[in-house]
């Protein structure tokens, strides 16, 4: 069986990999963008520079927070077509003699 996520995960996922896009964009991108728009560099970007592997890191960290809200924990042992064990149901992981009984 197929247990998909929540659908606000899905959404912070499909937020998440945006930002992630447009900080790397930015951080990459980010002085001529402004020279473009006829902007001086905002405080933030400046020290956005100043930190690019932290602003990096911060980036990927969040995709990855975000990731994990899609895992659902569904666990199920199945034994000759009936659910002997559903971590759904108890919310744990069995243990060996938990399989057993």
């Amino acid at each position: 069986e197929n247990y998909p996520p929540p659908p606000y995960a899905n959404v912070a996922v499909s937020a998440a990999g945006t930002i992630q896009m447009g900080g790397i964009v930015l951080m990459m991108f980010g002085t001529q963008i402004f020279n473009t728009l006829g902007m001086p560099e905002p405080e933030w970007y400046k020290e956005l520079q100043e930190n690019k592997m932290m602003a990096f890191c911060g980036v990927f960290f969040m995709n990855s927070m975000a990731n994990s809200l899609t895992t659902t924990g569904a666990f199920e042992v199945i034994l000759d077509g009936e659910v002997v064990y559903s971590k759904l149901e108890t919310g744990r992981m069995p243990n060996g003699r938990q399989l057993i009984e």
